[in-house]
């Protein structure tokens, strides 16, 4: 048995004054509260060895092509991605890529994908072939007011907080049990729980 002692449970009661959320801002601004240009992209890869001939070059540029054209034509992307892509981490789930910001791709891949608009395609060749991409969504850079990042502030001072309490109440609690007292008795004083 012991006592949980959850920082948010610890700092149920804390309620940090605006200075210390406008600190907290201020001090975390470029770190927290202003983010990249995202992208969110699909593609299928036509993938093509190192040491590849021009023939087997040429071979995967055209299955590309071929795809993109299907595509074009109301093909699934889906279903092509699960039938031609050799990116077997993410064939089975559409090509999806998910979010990521500029400049975490291999170079020509992200300069395509941040220069297209979203529901556009294209064909890429990168190092490991021709991938025909999709992008589906693109959020530009931005920083978050303070208002708006003013939950999570709480919320990051309120954790810290209670890290703080339950470092303390830990302390003081552990005389408690070595004196006798039970883990109930300390448990129920903080209104904490014992966890078996």
């Amino acid at each position: 048995e012991y006592i949980h002692y959850a920082p948010l449970v610890m700092a149920n009661k804390i309620v940090p004054s605006d200075i210390d959320i406008e600190d907290y801002y201020k001090s975390n601004l470029k770190s927290r509260f202003t983010h990249p240009d995202i992208a969110h992209a699909s593609h299928i890869l036509v993938a093509v060895a190192s040491g590849a001939s021009q023939k087997e070059k040429d071979a995967a540029k055209a299955k590309a092509e071929d795809i993109l054209k299907q595509l074009k034509k109301g093909a699934n992307f889906n279903k092509l991605a699960a039938k031609y892509s050799d990116d077997k981490s993410n064939r089975n789930d559409g090509g999806d890529l998910g979010w990521f910001p500029r400049g975490e791709m291999i170079k020509p891949f992200n300069d395509a994908v941040f220069s297209m608009k979203p529901g556009q395609m294209t064909i890429v060749e990168t190092k490991f072939g021709f991938h025909v991409v999709k992008l589906d969504g693109l959020k530009p850079a931005h920083t978050e007011t303070l208002a708006e990042a003013r939950p999570a502030i709480i919320q990051a001072l309120r954790t810290s907080a209670g890290a703080r309490l339950a470092r303390e109440a830990i302390d003081h609690d552990l005389s408690l049990a070595l004196s006798g007292k039970s883990l109930q008795e300390i448990a129920k004083a903080r209104g904490l729980d014992v966890v078996t």
